[in-house]
């Protein structure tokens, strides 16, 4: 069934109508559910109002909330009978849950309400997030332990949250044997858990975002990560060890230099989909934007390069690209009579490239959109995002669909249109041959 702008009340009662129904709503929001966790909130996927009501409905941030749960579904010490675990309490097939040690609580036991719960319904999720924060060796670390065995079917797993304290060797390679093996686990995003270490180039200590990746890696067709996982100098090695099979690779944001020369090491041959983000701004930059500095853009290229062979989808947001030409020799004399094209950098041909996402301000940037023009023959779709854009831009776009034979559409997304009465998205079709 196809996405329905309907309240999540009408799309609730739809599911009494009929088996038929029921399974189209419960197809519908499941689907959802799994663009909700595979993107990023931008204009271009945002997802229908009732998903976020959804969300919160399984949300359960403290005891009481799965209290309530449990009670509403008749539970209380013990656990359901089969056939009252047949039936699936989770429309969306996805969950929010803590694992912090509440007030009063023992930070050794995992909190029952919790395990129970899982217990009797944790083979229903597909896509969970874990809020973890505190000491890792602590109570969070001990109770994601003892709930991830009890979601089997996962397929997307999302860590949230902050870690104060680090992984010890001996306690890192314990910890990865009793992890549970996820067999359908396919996402694994760590982009919103921060670890703020003292001493974090440690050679002699792991993080929790190195801990999965070296256990899930291989199962991985997503990871979705800051660039706190490209930090340290193990890394590079044991990403190579862990992402064979990746298929996309979302990095945000990218403040750093040395995160886009890890990633143009990084072996993945099948990885389909770079998703990269700059900062808009904000954060620590100010007003700054890395991406415009020579030696940035050298780093850039050299990570788009290393996988142009089998991209079919580079999505750069927030990303405003160094103007000039750069070569591979930045400290050689700008005069020097022997510079010759051998040493430009530029974007490698990307055969299959079918859809790029970009700021608008970049098809000016010679290095970059030149090689695209002419090497990206498969090229199906153009997204560019802009402040605003004039009549005179839009036609000088339309102007690609000669340079694309393959090219369908370009879509513009506008923060302030010219005219109030504008759309801030502006779809530009392929005129047909007359």
């Amino acid at each position: 069934m196809r996405s329905l702008n309907v309240s999540l009340t009408t799309s609730i009662n739809w599911r009494l109508v009929c088996k038929r129904a029921k399974n189209g709503i419960d197809d519908m929001f499941e689907k959802e559910a799994v663009r909700f966790y595979n993107s990023r909130q931008t204009a271009s996927t945002a997802l229908p109002q009732r998903m976020t009501q959804l969300n919160q409905k399984y949300s359960f941030k403290n005891g009481e909330r799965v209290q309530k749960f449990l009670s509403h579904f008749g539970a209380t010490s013990s656990r359901f009978s089969t056939k009252a675990k047949i039936n699936n309490p989770f429309l969306s097939r996805s969950l929010h849950l803590s694992t912090q040690c509440e007030e009063g609580e023992d930070p050794k036991v995992v909190n029952p309400c919790r395990v129970l719960m899982l217990e009797n319904f944790g083979h229903h999720i597909h896509n969970i997030t874990f809020h973890i924060s505190g000491t890792l060796l602590g109570d969070s670390l001990i109770h994601f332990r003892a709930l991830l065995p009890l979601v089997p079917n996962l397929k997307c797993l999302k860590i949230v949250g902050c870690a104060e304290d680090w992984v010890e060797s001996e306690e890192f390679i314990r910890v990865v044997v009793r992890l549970p093996n996820l067999e359908q686990l396919e996402v694994l995003d760590v982009e919103g858990f921060k670890e703020e270490f003292s001493n974090f180039l440690s050679k002699s200590k792991f993080t929790l975002n190195e801990l999965l990746v070296e256990k899930y890696g291989p199962c991985l067709k997503t990871l979705i990560c800051g660039e706190e996982l490209f930090k340290r100098e193990n890394v590079g090695k044991l990403l190579n060890s862990a992402l064979n099979n990746l298929k996309t690779l979302r990095l945000a944001p990218v403040t750093h230099s040395n995160t886009l020369m890890t990633l143009s090491e990084i072996d993945a041959p099948e990885l389909e989909e770079l998703e990269i983000w700059g900062e808009d701004g904000g954060g620590g930059c100010g007003n700054h934007d890395p991406f415009a500095d020579t030696v940035f853009g050298q780093d850039f290229i050299r990570a788009v390069n290393n996988f142009a062979a089998s991209l079919a989808h580079l999505k750069l947001h927030e990303i405003r690209l160094a103007n000039e030409t750069l070569s591979w020799d930045s400290s050689q004399d700008e005069h020097d009579p022997d510079d010759d094209d051998d040493k430009k950098l530029v974007i490698s041909e990307m055969p299959k490239l079918t859809t790029l996402t970009m700021q608008l301000s970049n098809l000016i940037i010679p290095w970059f959109w030149n090689p695209i023009r002419l090497n990206s023959h498969h090229l199906e779709e153009l997204t560019l995002t802009t402040y605003s854009i004039s009549r005179g831009g839009l036609e000088q776009l339309k102007q690609e669909f000669g340079v694309f034979s393959k090219l369908k559409r370009i879509v513009i997304h506008c923060a302030y249109p010219e005219k109030s009465s504008e759309s801030k998205k502006i779809v530009l079709a392929r005129p047909l041959l007359s």
